[in-house]
This record gives structure tokens, C-alpha cells and sequence, in this order.
């Protein structure tokens, strides 16, 4: 072998040169992504110091997750030292979504936001600034009271939306509509803790929609809550408040979870139309409150309701 490519071979394999290489930064921008999809906002933004080739990878991150947690900001936080950190947070997030490079797609949109300090004109600002990415996950959880009104968006920012977690939200009087008119493609939908209000009936209508989950969610408009969802596959409902009932259309519902907490009054009869709208469902679970019984007959999609005599 030549003096001059051994002497090259040996330099190469040295163990000095080899921890000098930078493989981190040689990966592909998709992968780095996926790894920054795992830390939290401020690490991800952190990063722009590593190297210059990761100055503005942050930048283009198809996964945006802002959570007030990531500056100690919690509910029981004093009120002095919840403003100061409010401040940091807001701060941040405004910059972070200020100097985002809008030309890049948003996968995911998360903002986890539980202060009791907290401006609602800065909140509503990131919101909408989220959904106009045109994110195929949207995550909101809002911590207040009285409850963060979700703002009237563009219809057309929701055409990629295929999973809608909100919690602890107003939802006003125009979410039924949206999600009718503006999500051709929603799969999963999850309302935690979360209002239906106006003068108008409310409910959830979606051709495409396969699981829903509805927690402790109240209806106040006065009209039954309803449920139009004919591709519908998986329910999990706790219920909140439905004073006026719900009204069901599942045809092609498999597993069902219904759970009525200790505290609440469900009349039987909304029981009773709750349950016979699941004739179709082949895994059901309920909760110990319901006060109608429930048969299947062996090998017959039937139910057999019995309201125990009061």
C-alpha cells in the first residue's frame, strides 16, 4: 500500500477524528424533525445553537407544541410569580410563531395553556395563527374561568384536520356547523370539560368521523344534543350535562363505553332513547349509575332494556 493513502486510512480511523464527526447533523431534515417532535418547545428552539446547519431547522418543524407547563405556570401558582412567568411564556410563544417559517407545512398544533393569568388576546392570537397552518392534528386545552371562547376561524384552514382534541372550551354557537360544512376528513374527535351554547340546536355531524369522545361536555341551548355520525366506529361517552337529551345516528357503531357519574341526574327515558340507539353495537360498557338495565340476546344484535320500577 502507498506511504500516502495508509497515512490517510490511519487519520481517518483515528479515535479523534471519528468523535469529531458530526452524524447528527448529516441526517436528513425529515428524521431530525421526528426527533425534535419528542422535546419540548424551548429545547426544540435551543437547538439553533448546535451547529449552522441547525440554526433554522426549528424553524420549519412540522410539530408545534406550546404548553405554559414547559415554564412552571400551573393553577396554584401565586399570583405574582404566575404573572412573571406568564410574561416568559407569552413572550415565547409569540416569537416562536412570529419567526416560524410559514412557507413549511404544520402536521400537529398543540397549546396547552392552564394559568389563571393568562391574556386571552394573546391566546386567541396563537389559536388562530395554529389553525391557519392547516394542521392535520389540533390539540387546545385551555384552562379558565370563565371558559376560552374558541374564535370564529376560516373554514377552509380545517380541509386537512383529521383529529380535533379540544378541552375546556366554549364552544359557541357556530362548532356544529364547522365541523358539518369544514372537515372533509375528520377521523377522531375528542371534547373534554367543553360548552355547547347559543339559540340553536348543537351536536356533532361528520360523514367521515370514526371515534368520538365526549367528556363531561354540557349542552345549554335548550335543544337535544345531537349525534349524526353514520361512519362512526367507537364512542366513549361521560356524561355531562344534556338536560335535553341526545339524539343518535350510529349506524355503524362497534364499541361503545356510556358513563354517568355519581353526581349526575339522567332521566331514564333519555337513558332509555340513549340505549336504544346502540342496537348495533357489539361492545357496550356502562357505568354503575345507569338505572336501566341492559340484555343482549345471545347471537342477536338486540337490546333488551329494563327500567327497574320507582
Amino acid at each position: 500500500m502507498q506511504p500516502e493513502l495508509m497515512a490517510k486510512r490511519t487519520k481517518a480511523s483515528s479515535p479523534d477524528v471519528v468523535a469529531a464527526v458530526d452524524r447528527l447533523s448529516n441526517l436528513p431534515d425529515g428524521l431530525i424533525h421526528t426527533v425534535m417532535s419528542f422535546l419540548p418547545a424551548p429545547e426544540v428552539v435551543r437547538t439553533c445553537v448546535l451547529s449552522q446547519r441547525w440554526r433554522s431547522l426549528w424553524r420549519s418543524a412540522p410539530y408545534i407544541n406550546i404548553d405554559a407547563q414547559d415554564f412552571g405556570i400551573s393553577t396554584i401558582n401565586r399570583r405574582d410569580d404566575a404573572l412573571e412567568k406568564w410574561a416568559r411564556f407569552e413572550d415565547f410563544a409569540t416569537n416562536l410563531l412570529l419567526f416560524r417559517d410559514n412557507t413549511s407545512p404544520v402536521g400537529e398544533f398543540r397549546l396547552q395553556c392552564h394559568s389563571l393569568a393568562y391574556n386571552q388576546r394573546h391566546v386567541n392570537r396563537w389559536v388562530l395563527r395554529g389553525i391557519k397552518y392547516c394542521p392535520s392534528v389540533l390539540n387546545i386545552s385551555v384552562l379558565k374561568f370563565p371558559r376560552f371562547k374558541l374564535p370564529p376561524v376560516v373554514a377552509s384552514n380545517f380541509c386537512h384536520l383529521k383529529k380535533l382534541h379540544l378541552d375546556e372550551l366554549d364552544l359557541g354557537s357556530h362548532f356544529a356547523g364547522l365541523l358539518c360544512s369544514a372537515c372533509p376528513v375528520m377521523e377522531d374527535l375528542e371534547l373534554r370539560h367543553c360548552e355547547f351554547n347559543g339559540n340553536s340546536s348543537q351536536g356533532i355531524t361528520s360523514p367521515t368521523l370514526q371515534k368520538l369522545v365526549l367528556e363531561y361536555c354540557g349542552n345549554y341551548t335548550g335543544y337535544p344534543f345531537a349525534i349524526t355520525v353514520p361512519s362512526l366506529v367507537y364512542l366513549c361517552l361521560k356524561y355531562g350535562c344534556y338536560r335535553a337529551g341526545i339524539s343518535c345516528k350510529m349506524d355503524s357503531l362497534v364499541t361503545a363505553k356510556i358513563y354517568v357519574s355519581e353526581n349526575d341526574t339522567l332521566p331514564q327515558q333519555n337513558q332509555r332513547e340513549l340505549l336504544c340507539s346502540l342496537c348495533n353495537v357489539t361492545n357496550l360498557e356502562l357505568g354503575e349509575n345507569f338505572g336501566v338495565e341492559v340484555h343482549l340476546l345471545e347471537n342477536h344484535p338486540v337490546l333488551l332494556l329494563y327500567v327497574p320500577y320507582s
